[in-house]
């Protein structure tokens, strides 16, 4: 959908969303041991995008699974995962790519502030309800629209 732009790095979108949460977890808990919700908090306050325990829990039982994680129960039963010799192998290996997705994210979310998700949800509004938009305001927004991307380009080729 729009701006979809953000994962044009990835080639296949969906595996490689899953291996650059996989080092954003182990990235997480390589420095201290931390329970499934507070990974989920922090894996979507680092995406700048709300990540479901449906992505986190089946990638982190697919990280202890392979040995790059393994769980602990505290006293109240409550489950943290804390990362393995493997998984700081495997961090290490990887770290030119958390370097990169780390950059990645920073950039998505330096864009965002600029009115990026501004920008995203007002054309999602007019495209749900661009079938009650009169032919003014389809007129209106094309043009909008269009001098938006032409200045934007602008910007981008010419500096200014």
């Amino acid at each position: 959908m729009l701006f979809d732009i953000s994962c044009d790095m990835f080639e296949d979108k969906d595996l490689k969303i899953k291996e650059a949460i996989k080092l954003m977890l182990l990235n997480c808990i390589k420095e201290r041991k931390m329970h499934g919700y507070a990974l989920m908090k922090k894996i979507s306050e680092e995406r700048g995008k709300k990540t479901s325990t449906g992505v986190i829990y089946p990638i982190l039982a697919e990280l202890e699974e392979d040995g790059l994680i393994k769980s602990e129960k505290d006293e109240q039963n409550k489950k943290f995962y804390k990362v393995t010799i493997k998984g700081l192998r495997y961090l290490n290996r990887r770290k030119e790519k958390l370097k990169e997705i780390t950059e990645h994210m920073n950039k998505i979310r330096e864009f965002e502030k600029m009115g990026a998700g501004q920008l995203r949800d007002a054309l999602r509004t007019a495209f749900i309800k661009f079938d009650i938009l009169n032919e003014k305001q389809k007129k209106r927004i094309s043009k909008i629209l269009k001098n938006a991307s032409k200045e934007i380009r602008y910007i981008v080729e010419f500096g200014d």
